[in-house]
């Protein structure tokens, strides 16, 4: 059995303490990737609002693990509720170092069903604003450390070595920043 990256102390030194933003928390994806984050990372776990109970079950997950979370609810098919969540985010925890942008929009039926304009707006929704129009990452940070990373996936693969690059690569970042 393969040990998992953050099973590593060194990985996991480099991360402890850092607040992580992950949208689309609560499954696929984003629950894989949250999952082994909670292990010392703070986590603020992004959803749609019909999709609160299991937020907050996904909330206690992360509490029971020791991790500080927080909760923003926001639906990526709705602009007016999606833009500025990165400052949303950082107004609950403070700080925010990590993004992993994960949140998708799935249409029903099989590709043969899927009109162009759904389909456009599926591949859109990685590049929608997580800051409000006018605004800067670190507009609600006092410190330039307190920007969110510039390291983000925002087309993550299930795909679990696919995953610890990109954790690991994320961990030698912050090395070098710290």
């Amino acid at each position: 059995m393969t040990r998992h990256l953050l099973d590593h102390a060194l990985v996991r030194s480099r991360l402890e303490g850092r607040t992580a933003l992950v949208t689309g928390a609560v499954k696929r994806v984003g629950r894989a990737c949250y999952r082994p984050l909670r292990r010392g990372v703070q986590i603020v776990a992004h959803n749609r609002k019909a999709l609160e109970e299991e937020t907050n079950k996904t909330c206690s997950e992360v509490n029971e693990c020791g991790a500080r979370y927080w909760k923003v609810l926001a639906d990526v098919e709705r602009p007016e509720e999606y833009e500025g969540l990165i400052g949303r985010a950082i107004r609950e925890a403070g700080t925010l170092v990590i993004l992993i942008n994960n949140a998708s929009i799935f249409t029903p039926g099989g590709l043969q069903e899927v009109s162009f304009p759904d389909l456009t707006k599926q591949v859109q929704v990685p590049g929608l604003p997580l800051f409000s129009p006018g605004s800067s990452p670190g507009a609600d940070a006092a410190r330039e450390d307190r920007e969110p990373s510039r390291h983000q996936d925002s087309r993550a693969r299930a795909d679990p070595h696919s995953l610890v690059r990109n954790l690991s690569s994320l961990a030698n970042t912050l090395d070098r920043l710290s």
